[in-house]
C-alpha cells in the first residue's frame, strides 16, 4: 500500500503487460470525503494485467470498507484466472459468490450487507477494452484523437441494486417487489460527450476495440458530491473529469499526481467533495 498525503492507494501494480502487443500503465487513488469518518471507497490498478477497479461501500451498511475490499479483489481475481469473457450477469455472480466465500472464511459472524458496494472494473482482453459497472459511477474513454465518452450509471431512485443481494434472497425479493428492473433509461448529452444510464437492474457491460482509445478510467460516484462552500452550488463532474485526466507525464503515479493536484485547486478556491473518491486510469504506454 502507498499513501498520498491524506489519501490511500488499495493496490498499485506497476509492471509491463507482455502478453499483450499494446501496454497499458495503471494508476489508483482514493481520498476520504469531508462528511465521511471512515473511507469506504477502495481501488484495485494492475499493468501486468491491465485492469482497474473501483468499488464504493454502502455508507448505510455494517463494514461496507471491509465490502469493498474483498468485492474489489474478487473482481480481479475473476478476470485475471483464466476462462473465456463473459457477459455482465454471469461474471457479477462470479464475483459476489467469489467475495461470499473470502468473508465466511474471514468472519463467518459478518452479514450478507457487509457486501454491499458498487463495483465498477475495465480491462484490456484480446484487444477488446471491457468494462463492467454495477451500479453508480463513472466510466470515461479517451479516444486516440482526444475526444471524450462518458458513461455515467446512477442507480433509479437512488437505490443501487447491489452485486449481494444476489446471495441473499429475502432481500433481493424486498428490493424487485420496490423496484422493478424493467425501468432503465438512458439520456445523451452531446455537448458533454456523456450517455447516463438510469438503472435498476443487475449491471452494464460496454465493449470496445482498446485500439480506438488511449486511456480508459473508473469514478466512484463521489466526483459528483463537490460543494462551492461560498455558493453552495455544485461543481459539475465533468469540470474535474477533464481536469483530472489530461496527463503531463505518463510515468509512475500518473493518476495520483493529477488527480491530487487537482483536489488541492479545488480546496483552495473552497470547493470540497462530501464523498469518498476512488478513482483507476488505465494509459496507453
Amino acid at each position: 500500500m502507498r499513501t498520498v498525503g491524506a489519501s490511500l492507494v488499495g493496490a498499485r501494480l506497476n509492471y509491463r503487460n507482455r502478453r499483450n502487443t499494446m501496454a497499458w500503465k495503471a494508476d489508483g487513488y482514493v481520498t476520504i470525503g469531508k462528511s465521511h469518518r471512515i473511507c469506504q471507497d477502495y481501488v484495485l490498478a494492475d499493468s501486468r494485467h491491465p485492469t482497474i477497479i473501483v468499488c464504493d461501500g454502502c455508507s448505510s451498511s455494517s463494514h461496507s470498507d471491509l465490502g469493498a475490499r474483498l468485492l474489489a479483489h474478487s473482481g480481479y481475481q475473476t478476470l485475471n484466472t483464466g476462462g473465456k469473457e463473459t457477459g455482465e450477469r454471469e461474471f457479477g455472480n462470479k464475483v459476489i459468490k467469489r467475495a461470499k466465500t473470502c468473508l465466511e472464511t474471514l468472519n463467518p459472524s459478518l452479514t450478507e450487507d457487509t457486501l454491499d458496494a458498487t463495483l465498477l472494473a475495465a480491462t484490456i482482453r484480446n484487444g477488446r477494452l471491457l468494462i463492467y459497472m454495477y451500479g453508480d459511477g463513472i466510466a470515461v474513454r479517451i479516444k486516440i484523437n482526444g475526444e471524450y465518452e462518458i458513461t455515467r450509471m446512477r442507480a433509479a431512485h437512488n437505490a443501487p441494486h447491489y452485486l449481494s443481494y444476489q446471495i441473499d434472497k429475502k432481500r433481493e425479493l424486498r428490493y424487485r417487489k420496490q423496484f422493478p428492473c424493467d425501468d432503465t433509461k438512458q439520456a445523451n448529452n452531446q455537448t458533454l460527450h456523456t450517455n447516463t444510464i438510469t438503472t435498476n437492474d443487475c449491471g452494464v457491460l460496454l465493449e470496445a476495440d482498446a485500439s480506438l482509445y488511449r486511456a480508459v478510467a473508473l469514478f466512484s460516484d463521489g466526483i459528483e458530491s463537490f460543494i462551492d462552500q461560498n455558493s453552495g452550488a455544485t461543481y459539475e463532474y465533468h469540470r474535474f473529469v477533464n481536469t483530472a485526466l489530461r496527463f503531463k507525464l505518463h510515468s509512475g503515479a500518473f493518476l495520483q499526481r493529477r488527480v491530487h493536484r487537482e483536489l488541492r485547486l479545488l480546496a483552495r478556491a473552497n470547493i470540497i467533495h462530501h464523498d469518498d473518491i476512488g478513482t483507476a486510469c488505465l494509459l496507453r504506454a
